[in-house]
């Protein structure tokens, strides 16, 4: 597992597909049902390096838009939203 200042990267090969995880947390592909292969791993890498790769602005963007989907469920649910 990473420290504060590093994140573990993996790429997964399953039986539907590939999958990137992010410490251990799948962000994206198809789920390796029944176990999967690693492929590749980075342990101990950069955060800067993984924002760089992303970009600054695409991830505030991605970030603001799930801050937003919270908001609109929890209105949708009739949940007061909390500021702070």
């Amino acid at each position: 597992m990473a420290n504060d200042n590093t994140i573990s990267v993996s790429i997964v090969k399953g039986c539907e597909g590939l999958a990137i995880y992010l410490n251990d947390c799948r962000i994206c592909g198809s789920k390796p049902w029944g176990g999967g292969v690693f492929l590749q791993e980075w342990a101990n890498m950069p955060v800067q390096n993984v924002i760089d790769a992303i970009g600054e602005s695409n991830l505030r963007a991605a970030l603001d838009a799930e801050a937003e989907r919270k908001v609109t469920l929890k209105a949708k649910k009739g949940e007061r939203p909390q500021h702070g």
